[in-house]
């Protein structure tokens, strides 16, 4: 059907149906779905406890006495010299990220999504989640993601599906 036999937008779906309908698929979203953890690249930063040697690529094994941070495990007072014991002599802290989303989980496929994602051959370790559009980013640049207890690599890349204000972003992902 040519974009110019199609009938002129009506009143058959207003607005306040398609707000309703928009709450009514958040909810079953919500009640139906499961968690998955996107584990994301870890943030790296300078260690506060020692300063950090840069043609090194470590730390310098000096105490830092201006640490912003007086108490906690961030604040281990050592002698010159000894290894930081907050970094390990790294001279930096790697810090693990990690996001949740509530997701649609579904071990069928179609063939035709096996096709059209390009997902390669069916394998019976992948599975689809689907949930909201926010997670598009987190789930294009996540490392790996935790779903019902087990580790998923991502199989090439999100897609967006829906329509007007009801976008989801499906994604196909291998067991690890």
């Amino acid at each position: 059907m040519s974009e110019s036999s199609l009938p002129d937008r009506g009143g058959l779906v207003g607005n306040d149906v398609i707000k309703q309908f928009k709450t009514y698929m958040d909810q079953i979203l919500v009640d139906l779905g499961r968690q998955i953890r996107l584990n994301m690249q870890p943030s790296r930063q300078d260690c506060p406890n020692c300063g950090y040697d840069s043609v090194r690529k470590r730390s310098n094994n000096r105490y830092n006495s201006s640490n912003p941070n007086p108490l906690g495990p961030l604040h281990k007072v050592f002698a010159d010299g000894q290894r930081c014991s907050v970094c390990n002599g790294q001279g930096i802290l790697n810090t693990t990220r990690s996001v949740d989303y509530t997701a649609g989980i579904s071990k069928t496929i179609k063939e035709r999504e096996i096709e059209d994602f390009d997902i390669g051959t069916f394998n019976p370790n992948l599975l689809k989640t689907t949930t909201v559009l926010g997670s598009f980013g987190d789930i294009s640049s996540c490392e790996n993601a935790l779903i019902d207890g087990q580790t998923y690599k991502l199989i090439g890349k999100p897609i967006k599906t829906g329509l007007r204000d009801l976008i989801r972003v499906k994604a196909f992902w291998e067991l690890v």
